[in-house]
């Protein structure tokens, strides 16, 4: 895989992980303040998963998904992606 490729696929990682948590987020009613305390997550943090800026560390998307109430598997990487 070329390096074009690759960061496509990054590209499109940070657009599903984002749109992914906002799924989640609308599911269970919680805004980007409740889940940044629940998450022990900084809300810029936060902010800028959401804004598509960066993308999450495994370890952020696993404290999301617990202060979401959701399986971690669920925020697995597509396999389209890898």
């Amino acid at each position: 895989m070329n390096t074009n490729s690759n960061n496509e696929n990054f590209i499109k990682w940070k657009y599903w992980i984002a749109n992914k948590i906002k799924e989640k987020m609308k599911e269970a009613d919680c805004g980007i303040e409740y889940l940044a305390f629940m998450a022990d997550l900084p809300e810029e943090y936060l902010f800028k998963v959401l804004q598509y800026q960066i993308s999450p560390s495994r370890m952020a998307v696993e404290k999301i998904a617990r202060a979401l109430g959701v399986n971690k598997e669920e925020f697995n990487c597509p396999e389209e992606l890898l």
